[in-house]
């Protein structure tokens, strides 16, 4: 695991007491009938104060965080492409496709090869390095 700076560290404890307080909201407004609100709320809280008050805690508390929420950054980032690719880049290219743009040349069928001639230009020994 990479070194956490101090500064995260210490953000960590807030972020996790406002995380934890949100999801104890959402459990108290949608879900009737059981009061989860209160034992959501008090594990927060002995996890921040032990956090704080214990420094040599700090790190396997937040890499045990990361552990457990790792699997949702793998979904969410795959859920994410997804609707980048077939929401963006594929309407886009049907498009262009349908504006009937061909980019790759391939529709010259009648010419024997697809070799590109290129008019000839003086080269230099400084293009060796810079070929691009």
């Amino acid at each position: 695991m990479r070194r956490i700076s101090d500064i995260e560290r210490r953000w960590f404890g807030v972020l996790f007491g406002l995380f934890g307080f949100v999801i104890s909201t959402l459990l108290q407004r949608h879900i009737t009938g059981v009061n989860l609100q209160s034992p959501v709320l008090s594990f927060v809280a002995v996890v921040i104060v032990v956090y704080y008050l214990k420094p040599s805690w700090q790190l396997p508390i937040y890499g045990a965080w990361l552990k457990s929420v790792e699997p949702v950054g793998w979904i969410m980032s795959r859920i994410t492409l997804f609707l980048v690719f077939y929401g963006l880049v594929t309407p886009i290219g049907m498009l262009i496709r349908l504006g009937g743009h061909d980019a790759l040349r391939l529709r010259r069928t009648s010419l024997p090869s697809y070799w590109l001639i290129r008019k000839e230009r003086e080269r230099k020994s400084v293009d060796y390095f810079r070929q691009f």
